[in-house]
């Protein structure tokens, strides 16, 4: 029979997880997000997250920057706990629980082709049309209207995730022409993205 693994104090264990599984774990909070530990002489952080429905987890931050696979979490069973240690974590170290939250919530799927959330790339405005798109089914908001983009020049630019979210973005007036043209393959900068977000914010009065 093989040896059972050996929990330090400051991991997940069998316990944790039949007690989160029964609902009646009252002290989960001291194992689950990010906690300054020591594992022998080392000091560093233990992550875990509850994530059942991801297909993988990573801690990303400017302390690896932001690479989704030299942090990748290891995932838990029976209930999809993600965990893992990581050494000299800067004090300061910003972690991208957001990126978590936005799987879980299928507002950020990655990349199809990699799996990779691609945190430090540009974003297009389609691919943000996108996520703003998934984020109103996700809160059950009346989606209003959809338009017909096919009269603007590049209307054939849209990709095919993106054409039923650039339709309502078009029709609500979230996201309108670029010099007459969608521009779905454009980058995003920081001044539309804040004016996408203005008018979503305005339409559903949030």
């Amino acid at each position: 029979m093989a040896e059972a693994k050996k929990i330090k104090a400051y991991e997940i264990g069998e316990l944790d997880h039949y007690l989160f599984g029964q609902g009646n774990h009252y002290e989960i909070y001291k194992k689950l997000g990010s906690h300054k530990v020591k594992d022998g002489d080392t000091e560093g952080v233990y992550f875990a997250v509850w994530a059942p429905n991801a297909k993988a987890v990573s801690v990303i931050g400017e302390f690896n920057n932001w690479d989704e696979t030299a942090n990748e979490m290891e995932r838990g069973e029976p209930l999809g706990i993600y965990t893992c240690f990581i050494p000299d974590v800067p004090e300061n170290a910003w972690f991208m629980k957001a990126v978590i939250w936005a799987n879980e919530a299928g507002v950020v799927t990655g990349y199809t082709d990699s799996g990779l959330f691609g945190p430090a790339d540009n974003i297009t405005r389609e691919q943000m049309a996108v996520m703003m798109y998934r984020y109103v089914n996700k809160k059950g908001y009346d989606l209003g209207e959809k338009a017909d983009f096919s009269s603007y020049p590049d209307a054939g630019s849209v990709s095919e995730f993106a054409y039923e979210a650039m339709r309502w973005c078009v029709g609500n007036r979230i996201i309108t022409g670029d010099n007459g043209m969608l521009n779905p393959q454009g980058y995003a900068n920081r001044a539309e993205c804040a004016t996408i977000v203005s008018r979503f914010l305005k339409l559903y009065d949030k």
